[in-house]
């Protein structure tokens, strides 16, 4: 599993100053690829705070809200982790939901990654019967790249198959 460990987590957690009451806001500059799995792993771990800043540091910056290059020294705090194993998909899992009927699996790789062109792991291609829905259409394709609003996404993922009435994997 390519997650922090809950131990080493607590540690960097507590180094920063961040204990399980303390809201977290994640931002970055690449449309929210870096704080939206900063927002996962913090929810994966019990953190109920964490929040992504839409649009990230090109939007703040672009709005001209203050910036500073001081950096933070923040005392230490004391953080537990409490993992929530239900955000993860095992292959065991994942083997015995395929075979379920109201079932739909998600990969938000690239167009490329999924056709096996653009390799990235041992083997290229995809999982048979996932449906492809690239991050990135999550965004604006702008230089802002905030995150679609709900109803559009909404419609987005119910053209392609993924619907609530499913279990979304």
């Amino acid at each position: 599993v390519y997650v922090i460990s809950p131990e080493k987590l607590a540690s960097l957690m507590g180094q920063l100053g961040i204990d399980n009451d303390t809201t977290v806001i994640g931002y970055d500059d690449q449309g929210g690829l870096g704080s939206a799995r900063l927002w996962w792993v913090l929810d994966y771990n019990g953190h109920q705070k964490a929040k992504v800043l839409n649009g990230g540091w090109n939007k703040w910056v672009k709005e001209k809200h203050p910036v500073t290059t001081a950096v933070s020294t923040p005392p230490p705090a004391q953080f537990t982790p409490q993992v929530n194993a239900q955000k993860i998909c095992l292959v065991e899992d994942l083997l015995v939901e395929m075979q379920g009927s109201n079932v739909v699996i998600v990969d938000a790789r690239s167009p490329a990654e999924y056709s096996g062109f653009d390799v990235r792991a041992k083997r290229g291609g995809h999982i048979p019967g996932t449906i492809n829905i690239d991050w990135v259409r999550n965004v604006t394709n702008d230089d802002l790249k905030t995150f679609k609003p709900a109803d559009e996404l909404h419609k987005m993922y119910e053209a392609a198959g993924v619907t609530l009435d499913k279990d979304i994997i």
